[in-house]
């Protein structure tokens, strides 16, 4: 991606990676959906925050049911699309780059 995000965008990245795995396949699962969302927005409300979780996830192929329920709630906390397929594209990319023995990042 050409917009590397700030230092503080990251650590908010990170929490919310962690968090809505949990929410969304881990020992959180079970709480209701609109529980789930406020439980991000504790965390962040960024728009930007949420579409930069939410790529990689755009990115798998081949779609996971796990991806799909993390996406479904990145969406509805409000997840930024341009940002999330931009991080998507540059994921692709990197896989492919990977796949030719080229650099990562």
């Amino acid at each position: 991606m050409s917009d590397l995000p700030s230092s503080a965008t990251r650590m908010a990245v990170a929490e919310v990676s962690g968090h809505v795995v949990r929410l969304a396949y881990g020992n959180l699962s079970g709480m209701p959906f609109p529980r789930k969302i406020e439980s991000l927005w504790q965390i962040s409300q960024d728009p930007a925050v949420f579409g930069h979780v939410l790529g990689p996830y755009l990115a798998e192929d081949p779609p996971t049911a796990g991806g799909a329920a993390v996406a479904e709630l990145l969406r509805a906390a409000g997840a930024d699309e341009t940002v999330a397929a931009a991080n998507a594209e540059w994921q692709r990319g990197r896989r492919e780059r990977e796949r030719r023995g080229g650099p990562r990042g």
